[in-house]
Order: C-alpha cells, then structure tokens, then sequence
C-alpha cells in the first residue's frame, strides 16, 4: 500500500499477484458451478433489477443441474469466460431469466 501510496501508476506497471488457495493457483477449468454462479456478480457495479436477475439465472442453473437443460450453466460459464462479452452475455442471461420467470407465472396462473 505504501508503494501504491507513493506510485499510483505503480498498479498499471505491475503484474498482477497470482491468487492461491492452499497453495495452488486456481484455474477458470476448476470452477464448478456453485463457484461460478459466485463469481458472476462479484464486483459488478449495476442497478439492482439486472443484479437480481444474474442471481436469479445462478439459482435456475442449479435447478438445470441433472435434467439435461444447461443454459443458464453455460451462459455463466460463458460470462465469466468472455470478458469482452461480458454485455451480450449478461443480455442473454437477462432475457432468458425473463422467460423462465414469465413460464412460471403463466402455469402459476392456470392454478
């Protein structure tokens, strides 16, 4: 902090540290699903509705877990792979919370 303190700059020059857990330096193939949904809204900054629906599309991709279905899986998996893709994504996964969502209002009405 100190050197920061004194070479803000300092930061953009550097590389940046390796994270390791017990020793080992975790790799984007490690993350399982749980982990994955955790890291697609760490340290976003966005408005609340589009925060709610990213956490809703977590608990849809558990949902999916052992039917078959892996939409939601994959496009977290894809958001957390494809920074540059990061809107395009989290657009898909938006829109296909609203559905899902939508699907389940619809049968919720018939009864």
């Amino acid at each position: 902090m100190s050197r920061l303190a004194t070479d803000p700059e300092a930061i953009e020059r550097a590389t940046p540290p390796t994270l390791r857990i017990d020793g080992t330096a975790p790799r984007f193939g490690d993350l399982d699903l749980p982990r994955a949904a955790r890291g697609v809204g760490a340290g976003r900054r966005e408005s609340l509705p589009a925060s709610r629906r990213r956490s809703r599309s977590a608990s849809l991709a558990r949902e999916e877990r052992g039917t078959g279905r892996t939409t939601f899986a994959e496009l977290l998996f894809a958001f957390l792979r494809t920074p540059d893709a990061r809107p395009q994504v989290a657009a898909r996964l938006e829109d296909h919370v609203e559905l899902a969502e939508r699907k389940r209002r619809d049968v919720d009405d018939l009864f």
